[in-house]
Formats: C-alpha cells, sequence, structure tokens
C-alpha cells in the first residue's frame, strides 16, 4: 500500500510540475500562442510515460489510437465552449461542451477500434467545431496581468493527481478506456478556467478557439505513438514508442508556434497601418 501511495505521488508531482512550468509561459503570450503550449500532450505525455513503463507496446498503441480519436471529442468540446461562453458563466460553460466531449466519445465506443473510425471521428469532430467559430481577438495580449499563485498551482495538482490516477490504474482499466480518459481535455478545462479568473471568459474562449489548430500538436504524439508501438508496424518499445510521439509533437509545436509569431506580427502591423489611416 505505500508503495502504490509513494508511486502514485510521485507520478502526481512529476506531472504537475511540468504542468506549472509551462503555465507560466503560457499565460503571457496571448490567446493564439497560449494554445500552442496548452495543445502539447502535457496530460497525456507524462500519463503514457509511466503507463510504458508498465504496460506492453501492443497495449500502449491500443490507447494511443483511441487517444488519437478522442481528438475529436476535444474539437466538439471547444466548439460547444466557443458558443457557450457567449450567454453562460464557465462553469455552465464547460459543463455543457463537456456534455458535447461525451456524446462525441459515446458515439466512438460504439465503433470498431481502428484507424479509419479513428480519422472519421477526427474528421466530424473538426467539422463541428469550425462551424462553431466566432469572431474571437486571437493574437493580442490580454489587457491585464495577474499573478494568482493559488489557481496556478490549483490547476497543476488537478492535472498532475488525474494523471497519476490513470497512470497508476491502467493496467485495469484497459487500452481503449485509458485511451478515452486520457483523452479528456483535462488540461483545456484547468487552463481556460485560470484564463477566465484572470482575464475575462472571452479570452478562455479566443484560446480554446485557436487550439483547434494547435491540437495538431497534441494528435501527432498519438498517432506516432500508436504507429510506432504497433508491433507490426513500428515494433519499438514503449519507451522508444513514447520519445517518437514526444519528439513528433514538438516538431509540430514549433512549426505552429512560427505560424503562430507570424500571424501574431502581422495582426500588429495591420492595426497600427488601421491606426494611422
Amino acid at each position: 500500500m505505500f508503495e502504490l501511495l509513494l508511486d502514485f505521488t510521485g507520478k502526481a508531482l512529476a506531472t504537475a510540475l511540468v504542468l506549472f512550468l509551462v503555465s507560466r509561459v503560457a499565460e503571457r503570450l496571448g490567446p493564439f500562442m497560449a494554445s500552442v503550449l496548452m495543445a502539447m500532450p502535457m496530460n497525456a505525455g507524462p500519463g503514457y510515460f509511466f503507463v510504458s513503463l508498465e504496460v506492453s507496446p501492443q497495449f500502449l498503441s491500443k490507447g494511443a489510437l483511441m487517444s488519437f480519436a478522442a481528438t475529436g471529442g476535444v474539437l466538439v468540446f471547444t466548439g460547444f465552449y466557443i458558443q457557450s461562453t457567449r450567454r453562460f458563466s464557465f462553469l455552465k460553460s464547460i459543463g455543457i461542451a463537456s456534455l458535447g466531449w461525451l456524446a462525441a466519445v459515446w458515439i466512438l465506443g460504439k465503433l470498431e477500434a481502428n484507424f479509419q473510425n479513428a480519422m472519421i471521428t477526427v474528421i466530424f469532430g473538426l467539422v463541428i467545431g469550425i462551424m462553431m467559430r466566432r469572431p474571437l481577438d486571437l493574437f493580442s495580449n490580454p489587457s491585464s496581468s495577474s499573478k494568482k499563485w493559488s489557481i496556478i498551482l490549483l490547476r497543476s495538482a488537478a492535472g498532475g493527481l488525474s494523471v497519476a490516477a490513470i497512470a497508476t490504474t491502467a493496467s485495469m482499466l484497459g487500452p481503449e478506456m485509458t485511451g478515452l480518459l486520457f483523452g479528456y481535455p483535462i488540461t483545456f478545462v484547468a487552463t481556460a478556467w485560470m484564463l477566465s479568473k484572470q482575464y475575462g471568459i472571452e479570452f478562455s474562449a479566443a484560446t480554446l478557439q485557436s487550439a483547434q489548430l494547435t491540437v495538431s500538436a497534441y494528435a501527432s504524439f498519438c498517432l506516432v505513438l500508436h504507429f510506432a508501438a504497433d508491433p507490426e508496424i513500428g515494433g519499438f518499445t514503449g519507451l522508444e514508442s513514447w520519445g517518437m510521439g514526444i519528439g513528433a509533437s514538438l516538431l509540430v509545436g514549433i512549426l505552429i508556434g512560427g505560424v503562430g509569431i507570424f500571424l501574431r506580427r502581422t495582426s500588429k502591423t495591420g492595426s497600427e497601418n488601421s491606426s494611422l489611416g
């Protein structure tokens, strides 16, 4: 019992530390650039690292495929949140968005777990998410600066505990359920809560709308992990597959970040020209 508690605590603290360090950077960069970091596999990444040490590569591959498919649910989640924030408070908006995610995951659970169905689910989620977009400022810095360490620490602790709980019990849940739980956007929820408290609900909505593009960094992690760990395709060990997935996610994140910097500069230049005119 003591060893299990120690293992759980170590996983929770390690993941919480990662989330805390990233959150301090993300809050200073505006919605789009914040979403680049938010959409990295900050929840699933550490979780799958611990899982890779405890389960077979085949288990890991199946779980990663389900996490990729659950990206469709994440896109539905962002769409419902973006629209809900027009009329409702943060808690109601998160509740509505979570119901949308649950509906998407329920549909996913009815499908056979294979790559074709996963792609269909993601494309479906992308269409729903895009249809729910609305005009929001994605590139301006927040109008005020806040240093509410209690909120940041609570967010980090919540993410760390969720990852530790799933990683510790992964072998009992099965690969499909583990993948789906890692696919729940707990980092999105925590980030949206924190940003809505500090900068307003519109800022949090703009961040999640930006994440509809930047979530591709997370999706690339899941896909590479799935194919690399599949004994019939990659045949790599769990830890090797995890490293490849992280590398792919970082590469995609850097590319999207570069695009974001360009768009941010273009947006600022356009605003300055308009004010001069």
